[in-house]
This record gives C-alpha cells, structure tokens and sequence, in this order.
C-alpha cells in the first residue's frame, strides 16, 4: 500500500514539475517575443512542445512564429522550410482543437506563407483555397477575430 501511494505521488508530483516548466517556458517565451526575438522565443515554443507535443497554444505560436521568421529570410529553402514547418503544426493545432479560431487563422496564415515559395501553380491554388476556407472557419467560431 505504501509502494503504491508512492508511486502515486511521485507520477502527480512529475506531472506538476512539467506543467509548471512549460508554464515557465510560456512566460520566457512571451517576453522574448516582447523583445522582438523572435527567433530565441520560437526556440522556447519548440521546448514546450518537446514536453507536450499535443499542446494547441504552443503548435499556433510555432506555426506565427515560423511564418514571421520566414518572412524575413531572404533564402528561399529556408522560407520553403519554415513554411512547410508552419503548415504542418497548424494543421495539427487545427485537428486537435477544431473550435479554436487562433488554430484556423494561424493556418490560413500558413497557407497564404506557402503560396510565396511555391513554383506549381495548382498547389498554388489549392493554397489559396485553404486560406478562404481556414479563414471563414475561424470567422465562424469568432466573427470578430483578428487574424482572420
């Protein structure tokens, strides 16, 4: 019995070491992007989602921050790259949380970001699609969303 609330105590104690890290992670991060470092705070998104790779808020940061870095490079694979890389994470924030309208903003955002690098013009397209569909999808669950 003793073993056994132990056991039980040790899993609810690593469980509230790891929330209160990426609690901690959340808050640098945030400060970082304060401070306009914006690569260093998509550094500390990253780690949160090393602990928690399910984690929406931190999968929509990513998916701004990847889009915004890329913006700025001027080397189109890296672009394609932190592009790719944002569309991904969206599409995963969007499965995970299909109410969220930060989730379909950031992926249309994501979308329009790949329309830039892409050369075939159907996938071009298919982008522009997903920006009109993402968008008034985030509309829907909040008509007076910013980003969409």
């Amino acid at each position: 019995m003793k073993k056994l609330v132990l056991g039980i105590i040790s899993i609810t104690f690593a469980f509230y070491v790891q929330a209160q890290d990426i609690n901690t992670l959340f808050k640098e991060a945030s400060n970082l992007e304060l401070k306009f470092k914006d690569d260093e705070a998509l550094v500390k998104y990253n780690q949160i989602l090393a602990l928690d790779e399910n984690n929406v808020k931190a999968l929509i940061k990513v998916t701004e921050l990847s889009c915004a870095t890329g913006a700025r490079n001027k080397d189109v694979n890296a672009k394609k790259v932190l592009f790719t890389t944002a569309l991904k994470y969206a599409q995963k924030a969007v499965s995970l949380a299909n109410n969220n309208a930060d989730a379909y903003a950031a992926l249309a955002t994501a979308n329009g970001k790949m329309t830039e690098v892409e050369t075939d013009k159907k996938l071009v397209v298919a982008y522009v699609k997903e920006i009109k569909i993402n968008a008034d999808n985030a509309l829907s669950i909040n008509a007076n969303h910013a980003l969409a």
